[in-house]
C-alpha cells in the first residue's frame, strides 16, 4: 500500500508541474512584456545619423574620415531640448581630384520617441 501512495504522490507532483509551470512562466513572461519603455535620445546615435547622412552628401563617401578620436557626440552634439539637438563637427573625405579636404557642417536633428530614430530638420549646412 505504500508503494501505491508513493507512486500516487509522485504522479499527483508531476502532473502539478505540467499545470504549474507553464502557467508561472506565462505570467513572468506577461509581466516581464509590459509596454516598453520609449526608447531614449542619446548624442551617440545623434552623432551616428549626423555622419550617415553627411557621408551621402560627399563626392567619395567611402574616404569620409570624421576625426575618430578628435571628434566625439559628447564635444559635438549639442542638447537644444525637447529632442531637438544641433551637430557641428567636420569631415576629411577626397573630392572630385582626389585631394583630401576638410568640410565643415552643421546638422540638426529632432528625436522622434514613437519611433526611436532621429529625422533631418532641414539640409546639412556645409562650410
Amino acid at each position: 500500500m505504500a508503494k501505491e501512495e508513493q507512486k500516487r504522490s509522485i504522479w499527483e507532483l508531476v502532473i502539478c508541474l505540467i499545470l504549474v509551470v507553464p502557467m508561472l512562466w506565462g505570467l513572468h513572461s506577461c509581466c516581464n512584456n509590459r509596454a516598453e519603455k520609449p526608447k531614449r535620445p542619446t548624442k551617440e546615435s545623434a552623432w551616428t545619423y549626423a555622419q550617415s547622412y553627411v557621408t551621402q552628401y560627399l563626392k567619395s563617401p567611402s574616404t569620409a574620415d570624421f576625426g575618430s578620436w578628435r571628434q566625439s557626440a559628447s564635444r559635438c552634439v549639442k542638447d537644444d531640448g525637447d529632442g531637438l539637438v544641433t551637430v557641428r563637427g567636420w569631415v576629411d573625405s577626397q573630392n572630385s581630384f582626389g585631394a583630401t579636404m576638410r568640410t565643415h557642417f552643421v546638422v540638426r536633428l529632432q528625436f522622434m520617441a514613437h519611433s526611436g530614430t532621429w529625422e533631418l530638420l532641414g539640409m546639412p549646412e556645409f562650410k
